[in-house]
């Protein structure tokens, strides 16, 4: 079975996430599946675009989302839209990301996505507290869902896998400090996940094992064909010709002769120039539209 884990990791929350879907990953990859990570800077538009040459049977993303968009690490223009649901067509997708089943898993299913699982509301990480490792319990029942689908569980049992043992979890944080707090937490990301499209599909239902990845020359002509250029070509173009990778390759040319210039005039130490030269530019490439 192909599997593609979207991976972003922007900021402290997908810090979290993206030990989740990098562990969701390791564990496919030990059950013997074809497994495809995009790994941070990778959680944009082009590297997905091209990564979909792949044929995946099913899509993991651990990472920001909103009602209508997976974030990615594109920060203005998003990963996944409305724009680009199409993109998700013939395939199972899960997600860990808030709100984004309300109205991106329904277009991506009325675009022809088999099914899309993920949340209606926002969901809430967790944390090693000193009364309680809560992250772990947060990771292992996270886990059941994307775990339970590769196992070709049906993606209503798969679910009900990650509501039990968040529940389960629940239950015994009487007495603790924060288990409270963690409490009502567990049980309202347990409430608020939900199945668009058909909750008895397994991917053995879907998964097309008769039809080998792309190669190369097959992925250029797919990309050329009329319709996918009509459908996803100009949004992938936009990503690629973001802000952040034009200002990166600007800042890639002049700083280090910048900071070079100022270093020799000031009598800065030369690891710090360095130092100066890398954080520059990554200040400048870090904002993709």
């Amino acid at each position: 079975m192909r599997v593609l884990c979207v991976v972003p990791h922007m900021d402290l929350l997908t810090s979290i996430s993206a030990e989740l879907g990098l562990r969701f990953a390791e564990w496919a990859k030990g059950q013997g599946h074809d497994v495809r990570v995009l790994y941070s800077w990778e959680a944009t538009r082009l590297p997905l675009l091209i990564s979909l040459f792949g044929e995946p049977d099913f899509i993991y993303y651990a990472g920001h989302g909103s009602l209508d968009t997976l974030l990615g690490n594109e920060f203005f223009l998003g990963l996944v839209t409305p724009f680009n649901a199409n993109w998700l067509r013939e395939r199972v997708t899960a997600v860990m990301a808030c709100l984004s089943a309300s109205v991106l898993g329904k277009q991506v299913v009325e675009e022809g996505g088999y099914a899309y699982v993920g949340a209606t509301d926002l969901l809430y990480a967790a944390f090693n507290e000193l009364d309680h490792n809560y992250l772990d319990d947060w990771l292992s029942y996270m886990m059941e869902l994307p775990k339970g689908i590769v196992s070709n569980l049906t993606l209503g049992e798969a679910l009900e896998n990650l509501k039990r043992e968040a529940l389960s979890y629940a239950d015994t944080y009487t007495g603790l400090e924060n288990g409270d707090w963690y409490s009502s937490t567990f049980r309202h990301n347990a409430n608020v996940y939900t199945v668009v499209g058909n909750s008895n599909l397994r991917l053995s239902d879907v998964t097309k094992r008769e039809q080998a990845p792309m190669g190369f020359v097959e992925g250029l002509q797919y990309l050329f064909r009329e319709d996918v250029l009509r459908a996803s070509w100009p949004d992938a173009v936009r990503s690629l010709m973001s802000f952040g990778v034009v200002a990166g390759t600007i800042a890639g040319l002049v700083v280090p002769s910048a900071v070079d210039f100022v270093a020799e005039r000031t009598g800065a130490p030369k690891p710090f120039a360095e130092l100066a030269k890398k954080a520059l530019v990554s200040v400048a490439a870090m904002a993709p539209t």
